[in-house]
């Protein structure tokens, strides 16, 4: 059961992680969510998933490694799965950084606020791992 909980927890993270994407996306834009035009708001039906399967392809490993070393050592609460998301993100900027093929990008890479977006992204994947597991968890075994 908790291998359940935790592909469903990643599940979550990845999708919680592309909305904050593109809600950092469209802040600068000076929309609200009263303001989006339609056409936006249709369009973000299909980017919102795509970006979670590329964030998806991207956090794997990571992620992965992540919850095996949070599952064994016990560590269920949020500020853990928080750092973890936060480590994650730290990682995907780094293998991004070095799988550059041209010098210019991979420092475009760190100057940029891609650095910033990456771990607002792994904050918000982290908190929605921590809440849809602890959810599953607490549903799946009744408290004693």
């Amino acid at each position: 059961m908790r291998f359940a909980s935790a592909l469903v927890g990643y599940l979550a993270a990845v999708f919680a992680a592309s909305g904050f994407i593109h809600v950092a996306f469209l802040g600068p834009l000076g929309w609200g969510s009263e303001d989006v035009p339609g056409l936006v708001a249709g369009t973000l039906v299909f980017s919102v998933p795509f970006v979670a399967l590329l964030v998806a392809y991207t956090a794997l490993v990571p992620s992965v490694l992540a919850i095996l070393v949070l599952e064994y050592l016990g560590w269920r609460d949020w500020f853990s799965t928080l750092m973890a998301g936060a480590a994650i993100a730290v990682t995907v900027v780094g293998m991004l950084w070095t799988a550059m093929p041209d010098d210019r990008l991979g420092e475009w890479v760190l100057q940029s606020g891609f650095v910033a977006l990456t771990l607002g992204a792994g904050l918000a994947g982290g908190l929605a791992y921590w809440l849809v597991t602890g959810m599953l968890r607490a549903a799946i075994s009744p408290a004693r």
